[in-house]
């Protein structure tokens, strides 16, 4: 839909067109009812042998025809001022010329009713009237001053004078009438016209905005329509995941998860696209963690980052408040598209994330972000179209590496949004770094991020770090600093056991993994044949099983991106004086399908659902947890069985036949005492769906495809709530 602004706009745009195109007309035509009236002038005065002022007269309708011509040629700027100087100057030298007593001054009458000709309706209306009567005011005033009674120029006869004179007056007073007239005849037209154009735009607003509605209405019910059978195929791929595969049935269903999570991400994207052209993105103002915002993102990229043997490196200047007010959501969204982009189009060596603080005054922050990849560059003349919508920087790039070429626009529009602008540089074969800026506020609960934390008792020990990514060396050699440790750094294996062989007296070795010529496990051997004692930590790329066959050679092992948090804490307890030799503990990651999961947190649980393909899926989800789940196929049956039996819990969609989710939520929050629990599980993945779910009363909300982790979080959550009331 058009905002007010864009409406304003094109509404004056229009206005503008229009007084320019009726001003010009009003222009045109008072020039020619001036040189129609002076064609009666011109054979008047030849029939009273007056050739003196016949010639004048003569020479103004030419002067008036030459700005006639380039008026018409469009040549508007000047036109106003040479017709007021024309025919003021031609009354000033008639009325000289024939003298007083012959009335001509009388003809600076009729100009004051020619105003609406000359003078538009603008905001400099008034300046532009004012000039206008002082310029002939002034005119009129030197005319009396310098003109004599009787003319010396041209001689009239005493008789023919007197009837001059009368002759002046009436012409005069007829002019009045007939500009006049004319004068509000023309002006009625121009209204006419402005009112005209005004309809127009309008009804062109009118227009644009049924046709965004309809867009609108059309994306929604896509969104809802593909999502409801995607729910299907990735719901139940996840729940054969879960069951014994071979490694090529393993490998079926990864493309199948891998595929429909591609889908549903095109679907969001053109969701967002729409509702950015159509002004409808909002953004939000909530406290946030940027740390935890950034490491989540890392997070979600360290699979794929491993899989294609690249760093995955971040850097966060220690300077920024832990929580800044800002859009978590939408900031994630941009960091996402970008590292997304970087990872896809980067075939070796390493994406790094910086986040650094330009500017703090009071509680108003700027910070700058920027995606730097050793990627394959963009041609300098190819930069302009990353930021066009569905292009991508060429067909060959399109059909290599896929993708809509919406998610660079939509960031540039999230970017604006938040008070920044997104920057790209590249140089081919050498890589591309993307920049933006963002304007936040400290949060009130905020307080400044100490990245000493507490290193009491671990002062000024040395620890030596090993790892072939120089950017990455930095960063950590930076930060054991601001810990108060003394980092030494080596790019090799090689250079470690060179600098080993010189100093033994490293409290804490901290190694890579994958290093050209000798890996993290290599080294660790040698260094424990020097140094038996010595903990050593290492960073081990997710998904590398290998650390796991030399427990007894790490104290601890991190995955990399490597976070803040988790390496202090390894590193201030390797440091602990009197710590033995311990063999890493490993933590299984508990499956989230477990029917010990109902015993832990009992439901009652009716599903309201008339797909019947989300009816089995969201059926043995539950199963899988230990819950027995009640079916009702639409909201009539749903609100029926309430009656008959209490409910701890209800999944409701929102579009059923008979009644939808709303209405019988409406229903069921307005007849029932005891209050079930209703959380919302719908295609509708609109924020407006999500804002008429709770405003029908529900009290939480799940988008199909189901996420597992999002329908646990619920689960407890409700559980809890429960377990609150009833001891309350």
């Amino acid at each position: 839909m058009m905002s007010e602004s864009a409406k304003e706009s094109e509404i004056s745009s229009r206005q503008v067109l229009i007084d320019i195109k009726e001003v010009s007309k009003r222009s045109i035509k008072f020039i020619q009812y001036s040189i129609g009236l002076s064609i009666p002038i011109i054979f008047g005065n030849l029939v009273q042998k007056l050739y003196l002022s016949a010639g004048m007269a003569a020479l103004y309708s030419c002067i008036l025809g030459v700005i006639w011509y380039f008026t018409h040629k469009g040549y508007e700027k000047y036109t106003k001022v040479a017709i007021v100087v024309s025919v003021s100057l031609f009354f000033s030298a008639l009325t000289i010329l024939q003298g007083k007593a012959s009335g001509s001054y009388m003809y600076f009458l009729p100009l004051i009713f020619v105003i609406p000709f000359l003078v538009e309706d603008s905001q400099n209306f008034t300046k532009k009237m004012i000039l206008y009567l002082s310029f002939c005011a002034v005119c009129f005033l030197l005319t009396l001053f310098i003109a004599e009674d009787v003319s010396s120029y041209q001689y009239i006869p005493p008789a023919k004078l007197q009837a001059k004179f009368y002759q002046s007056c009436i012409i005069s007073i007829l002019l009045c009438c007939a500009f006049s007239y004319l004068s509000v005849f023309n002006e009625r037209k121009y209204i006419k016209a402005v009112m005209f154009e005004k309809l127009r735009a309008v009804e062109a607003t009118k227009e644009a905005e049924k046709a965004n509605r309809a867009k609108s209405t059309f994306l929604a019910t896509m969104s809802h329509e593909i999502r409801t059978p995607m729910n299907g195929v990735i719901g139940m791929s996840h729940l054969l995941s879960s069951t014994p595969l071979n490694s090529e049935q393993e490998e079926y269903v990864n493309i199948i998860n891998t595929s429909g999570e591609a889908l549903l991400n095109l679907i969001n994207d053109i969701l967002d696209y729409s509702k950015i052209e159509s002004g409808n993105l909002e953004l939000e103002q909530q406290d946030f963690n940027l740390r935890e915002c950034v490491e989540g993102v890392m997070d979600l990229f360290a699979t794929k980052a491993a899989a294609q043997g690249l760093d995955l490196i971040y850097q966060i200047d220690s300077r920024i408040p832990v929580d800044i007010i800002g859009d978590s959501h939408r900031l994630r969204q941009v960091l996402i598209n970008l590292i997304n982009n970087a990872l896809k189009f980067t075939p070796h060596g390493e994406v790094f994330v910086k986040v650094e603080l330009e500017r703090f005054v009071d509680d108003e922050i700027d910070l700058s972000f920027s995606v730097i990849d050793t990627g394959i560059g963009i041609p300098e003349d190819k930069i302009s179209r990353l930021f066009k919508a569905f292009s991508q920087v060429d067909s060959s790039t399109t059909r290599k590496y896929g993708g809509t070429g919406l998610g660079l626009v939509i960031s540039e529009k999230i970017v604006k949004l938040m008070g920044g602008d997104i920057t790209v540089t590249s140089t081919v074969g050498k890589g591309t770094c993307f920049s933006f800026n963002v304007k936040s506020r400290v949060s009130t609960i905020s307080k400044k991020q100490y990245v000493h934390l507490n290193t009491q008792g671990n002062e000024n020990k040395k620890v030596l770090i090993v790892d072939d990514n120089p950017n990455f060396l930095t960063i950590l050699k930076g930060q054991l600093e601001q810990w108060k440790l003394i980092p030494v750094t080596a790019l090799s294996a090689n250079d470690a056991l060179t600098i080993l062989e010189d100093q033994k007296d490293f409290d804490l070795i901290i190694t890579d993994m994958l290093m050209p010529g000798m890996d993290g496990v290599q080294l660790s051997i040698k260094i424990k044949e020097i140094l038996p004692h010595v903990p050593v930590i290492l960073l081990s790329a997710i998904g590398d099983e290998k650390r796991s066959q030399y427990p007894h050679l790490f104290s601890s092992v991190l995955t990399k991106p490597v976070k803040q948090g988790a390496l202090f804490k390894a590193i201030q307890s390797d440091l602990k004086e009197g710590r033995g030799k311990e063999e890493p503990e490993e933590k299984k990651a508990p499956s989230l399908l477990s029917e010990d999961f109902a015993t832990e947190h009992p439901l009652t649980i009716l599903l309201a659902e008339d797909n019947l393909i989300n009816q089995k899926l969201a059926t043995r989800i539950l199963n899988k947890l230990g819950y027995s789940v009640d079916l009702a196929n639409n909201g009539v049956e749903a609100v029926g069985m309430l009656q008959n039996k209490e409910y701890d819990m209800i999944f409701m969609d929102m579009l059923m036949p008979e009644m939808d989710g709303l209405e019988a939520t409406s229903m069921i929050r307005s007849g029932s005492d005891r209050q079930p629990q209703i959380v919302a599980m719908t295609a509708n993945a609109l924020p407006e769906d999500r804002e008429a779910c709770f405003k029908a009363g529900m009290d939480d909300y799940i988008s199909k495809p189901i996420k597992l982790d999002e329908l646990i979080t619920i689960l407890k959550n409700a559980a809890l709530n429960i377990k609150d009331t009833s001891k309350s």
